[in-house]
């Protein structure tokens, strides 16, 4: 009976003792002031889970907004994301998502040199519906096609000097810089076009490495006779090195659609 006295005894201590210190925690939360009460969210609360995902082996990236306005055309400028570092993955608070990622707004990219130097890279208009939300963005990508009819596959096996691979490739600048690769060998004007005719117009062989000496872009081997490079894409679905064919370009690929469905393993 005596042991029993105790053991309640000392299961009452402990509830009081409980109790005292969790109302001196609710007591010293009430207290707190608003910038205090921050400080003490979980993390989880200040996180949101929008990724952006940088693709440059040496350059950081900069976001900006350009919030759509039908009275100021130039738009109002907000700064997105201050710093994402090579090959690294920012992200933006839900409360980011909400304010900023509407229909009409642009996402305006620059990037950051070793150097320090600055420069414009790319805008990305938001073009879903306001009640559809992007999940994330993948910055920098270098990715390929199969463009159009088989013509080019049938070029490529007339013309022997390119050997298992193409008469010509049709380099895509998709940005605000100029592209040059392999010591100036090609070079492509921003948002524009350049046919690459290979190493003394003899054609586009398989293996061939598209090298860029400012450091930009990470080296591109030319491993499959695709007939479209892009550099630079900028999308919110990851695009893949070895891409689909298609009729014309999009971000959405679809890898049933190739024109090698036995080397590829679709069939």
């Amino acid at each position: 009976m005596k042991g029993a006295l105790v053991a309640a005894g000392g299961f009452l201590a402990v509830v009081i003792a409980y109790t005292i210190y969790h109302r001196r925690r609710v007591q010293r939360y009430i207290n707190l002031t608003s910038e205090e009460l921050v400080s003490h969210r979980p993390v989880r609360e200040r996180t949101g889970n929008f990724l952006i995902y940088n693709y440059f082996p040496n350059h950081s990236v900069v976001l900006d907004i350009i919030e759509y306005s039908s009275t100021n055309p130039d738009g109002n400028v907000v700064r997105l994301v201050d710093k994402i570092k090579p090959l690294s993955t920012g992200s933006l608070t839900k409360l980011q998502v909400r304010e900023y990622l509407k229909a009409k707004n642009i996402i305006r990219i620059s990037v950051i040199a070793p150097t320090g130097e600055f420069k414009r890279f790319s805008d990305y208009e938001i073009d879903t519906d306001n009640q559809e939300r992007i999940k994330n963005l993948h910055i920098g990508m270098i990715t390929t096609r199969y463009i159009g009819s088989t013509d080019s596959l049938r070029m490529s096996t007339v013309a022997g000097n390119a050997v298992s691979g193409n008469a010509f490739l049709r380099i895509h600048n998709t940005t605000y810089i100029p592209l040059q690769l392999n010591e100036e060998d090609v070079s492509v004007a921003p948002h524009s076009t350049d046919r690459y005719l290979g190493y003394r117009h003899q054609g586009v062989t398989l293996g061939t490495i598209f090298s860029d000496p400012s450091g930009l872009y990470p080296d591109f081997q030319y491993l499959e006779p695709h007939t479209d490079l892009y550099y630079g894409v900028v999308s919110d679905l990851r695009q893949p090195i070895s891409g689909c064919w298609q009729l014309e370009y999009s971000d959405q690929c679809e890898y049933g659609q190739t024109m090698w469905p036995f080397q590829t393993g679709v069939m």
